[in-house]
């Protein structure tokens, strides 16, 4: 029931679509849209995974995802024409789904992902211009991001085994995250640390 109320209080949040975010002027059309790349080296990434964390005491998960908050909010308040842009976004975050719900699970003996999708949605203060600085965003987005019950799968087991009305209503994002460096770190953790060093795998 705590976790219903949850989503469903996720659900009610007004967030605008991705069309609206892009504004009247963007076209949103795979057809009439670009591809643009770009990569760490290795210094940055090293101060990302191994320093980055210090001044919050943040995951990795959190300062990406508070820099692409950022990045929406700034975007989007460019194209509308506002100055604060989105006051909230809504993702779907994909994640392995290994962590530990209880101790009567043992995962040990199993291999690959139970994958789950959940809703996360993060937003920021409105007419407030000192809490869309980098140092509020980091902090508000690890405050909503560690708020998600049980890694999210909860909101999977209401909507595809209960047929939660609220949840299945919900229209589907053309926001998608991976949760790839919790599962990194998860293999290096249980799966090679736990190998003897000696032994084949």
């Amino acid at each position: 029931m705590q976790q219903q109320q949850y989503w469903h209080a996720c659900a009610a949040t007004n967030v605008p679509l991705l069309a609206q975010l892009c504004g009247g002027g963007v076209s949103t059309r795979v057809g009439q849209t670009s591809k643009a790349d770009f990569a760490l080296d290795e210094t940055l990434t090293e101060q990302l995974l191994s320093q980055g964390n210090r001044a919050y005491r943040t995951q990795i998960n959190e300062l990406l995802l508070a820099g692409l908050l950022l990045a929406v909010h700034r975007f989007a308040g460019a194209n509308v024409g506002g100055n604060l842009g989105a006051s909230a976004v809504r993702f779907d975050m994909e994640g392995h789904g290994r962590q530990m719900l209880s101790d009567e699970l043992d995962l040990s003996q199993t291999v690959g992902w139970f994958s789950t999708l959940y809703p996360l949605t993060l937003s920021l203060e409105q007419g407030v211009e000192s809490a869309h600085s980098p140092s509020h965003v980091i902090c508000a987005v690890k405050e909503q991001y560690r708020s998600v019950p049980d890694g999210g799968i909860g909101s999977g087991l209401l909507k595809h085994i209960s047929r939660d009305p609220v949840l299945t209503a919900m229209p589907a994002l053309k926001w998608c995250l991976t949760t790839w460096v919790k599962l990194i770190r998860w293999l290096i953790k249980t799966v090679y640390l736990a190998v003897p060093q000696n032994r084949p795998v």
